[in-house]
């Protein structure tokens, strides 16, 4: 049975996680939305990749995420507070939620928010504009 369009907007606001299909990794993702028009998503990740850990200012963008506090991950990981990924278009991933709301995983908690919000105004690679978008939608 497809979900509601009241479930699916409550799985596409900011906060909250969604796993889907992505073209740039060629595979299934957890990602967390930061903005919803356009979507804005922070990819998670179970390790941080080698240039990113010899990139200080990059690695500094990198949040811890457990799987204790949420339960949909199998083991800690990270999520990657240094880009935005925009290349999922929002009526996509609410097509996708519609038919499948399982995709929909849940909210990042407020301490994981929090640490969102230091690492996205730290981030080399974001402009002011968008860096203050996110945390606006973030609190």
């Amino acid at each position: 049975m497809p979900a509601t369009k009241e479930q699916v907007n409550e799985a596409c606001q900011a906060g909250r996680i969604i796993h889907l299909f992505c073209d740039f990794a060629n595979k299934n993702k957890f990602l967390v939305i930061v903005q919803t028009d356009p979507l804005w998503l922070l990819v998670i990740n179970t390790s941080i990749h080698p240039y990113i850990q010899r990139n200080a200012p990059l690695l500094a963008c990198q949040v811890d995420i457990d799987c204790a506090t949420h339960a949909f991950l199998d083991h800690d990981s990270h999520i990657d507070c240094s880009k935005i990924i925009d290349a999922i278009d929002l009526d996509r991933a609410q097509l996708i939620l519609t038919h499948n709301i399982s995709n929909a995983k849940g909210e990042v908690s407020n301490p994981v928010k929090t640490n969102i919000i230091q690492a996205v105004n730290g981030s080399p690679l974001l402009s002011d504009k968008e860096k203050a978008i996110i945390s606006a939608n973030l609190v």
